[in-house]
């Protein structure tokens, strides 16, 4: 009778700890997944992110091994095997949950040495263990549960990270290409003087930026050793505007020509000057000429 006495106030406190260190295990779980420092570094939360997920990963596993081990203790199917799972998790485990772990290695010694009493203490033993199926099938589902919300909430971490480090990469170029501007002068083949502030490679106006002449025209736009190279708006000092296509410092390909009068060219270019198909519109939008052009004029 001491014995059965024994092991009941041992269930309780069992039962006790076992729902308490679970509740704990949530509200900390709550607590990680709801916090979140707006101010951290990309790099830094990712980290933050990860070792979140592991110490969840790590609680998870903790607790099925206990649940695996009460199976095994419950069902009497092998005592000795679950005594040896649960001295086997017992150092990883901390707090709370370590105590609920050295509750259940002593209940299950007793459990062991009771092998020996008479019928009765076993029939009891039996008892108890069978009145606790139902708080092991609660908690098994409960696990279960968790399980659930930890695929879920993986999922969106996982999420959360790939847009932090799609971020990150694109401040990291962002930041290449701000390190790589720089101002630097140099002359053009017609003699001018342009002051460059943009990317600059081995020395030279590549990639984008902008340049001023010593005439007052500005170039903004792309670059290629020094020249105007791809897409980019020219304007001259007097009020003219070519936007479009630059090859090798020269107008070359399609784009759009203003005049200050308010007329406008748009079509193909070659060797700086109209050549191919293109339309000239007065300052009212009207079409004047639609068709073929050579060095700046219709083609008849």
């Amino acid at each position: 009778m001491m014995m059965n006495t024994s092991s009941k106030k041992r269930k309780n406190i069992y039962k006790v700890l076992f729902f308490i260190i679970l509740a704990g295990f949530v509200g900390v779980s709550m607590i990680f997944i709801t916090s979140k420092n707006k101010n951290t570094k990309p790099s830094d939360e990712i980290l933050e992110i990860k070792q979140e997920l592991k110490s969840i990963n790590q609680n998870n596993q903790t607790l099925l091994a206990i649940l695996a081990a009460d199976d095994l203790l419950i069902s009497r199917t092998n005592p000795q095997k679950a005594l040896e799972q649960y001295q086997a998790i017992f150092d990883d485990a901390e707090g709370q949950l370590q105590n609920s772990i050295s509750s259940r290695i002593k209940y299950t010694q007793e459990i062991i040495n009771s092998e020996e009493d008479d019928e009765i203490t076993k029939i009891n033993l039996r008892s108890q263990l069978a009145n606790q199926q139902d708080e092991i099938d609660s908690i098994t589902r409960y696990v279960d549960s968790l399980k659930r919300s930890e695929l879920v909430q993986n999922t969106l971490k996982t999420k959360q990270i790939d847009s932090l480090q799609q971020n990150l990469t694109q401040q990291k170029k962002e930041l290449a290409r701000n390190q790589a501007k720089q101002v630097i002068s140099f002359s053009n083949e017609n003699g001018n003087l342009i002051h460059y502030l943009g990317e600059v490679k081995s020395g030279k106006a590549n990639g984008g930026g902008i340049g001023i002449w010593n005439t007052g025209s500005i170039y903004k736009g792309e670059w290629k050793d020094n020249m105007r190279h791809g897409k980019g708006e020219f304007k001259w000092a007097d009020g003219q505007v070519y936007e479009g296509e630059f090859k090798n410092d020269m107008r070359s390909g399609k784009g759009t020509y203003y005049w200050p009068s308010g007329e406008k060219y748009v079509g193909e270019f070659a060797n700086n000057r109209m050549n191919g198909k293109g339309t000239l519109f007065d300052p009212d939008g009207n079409k004047e000429y639609e068709g073929e052009w050579k060095n700046d004029k219709p083609k008849q």
